[in-house]
């Protein structure tokens, strides 16, 4: 029991607990708060790292994409030596 202005109370006064409680409430704020910026952080870098690979695949992709664009072209461009080679030849002998 506890004596308050002259009353007796069965509960002992709040005021020792909020000594100790509001640092802890802090405290723990804080600790969440930091825990939550880690995750975001670590979330941050995490999709940093995806990019990059999606970067390196557009790469890839694209080197792919040239190389095959350059077999193609020079495919039609023999093509299209050997079809003038032909059409020369048609038209020599129309002559």
């Amino acid at each position: 029991m506890a004596r308050e202005a002259g009353v007796v109370t069965a509960y002992p006064s709040a005021a020792p607990a909020n000594d100790w409680l509001r640092p802890a409430v802090v405290l723990g704020a804080l600790a969440l708060l930091l825990a939550a910026f880690h995750g975001v952080r670590q979330e941050i870098k995490d999709v940093r790292q995806e990019i990059q690979g999606v970067r390196q695949e557009i790469q890839g992709v694209r080197l792919e994409f040239k190389a095959d664009l350059q077999a193609v072209e020079t495919r039609l461009r023999a093509d299209n030596r050997a079809l003038e080679d032909k059409l020369d030849r048609v038209l020599e002998t129309l002559r």
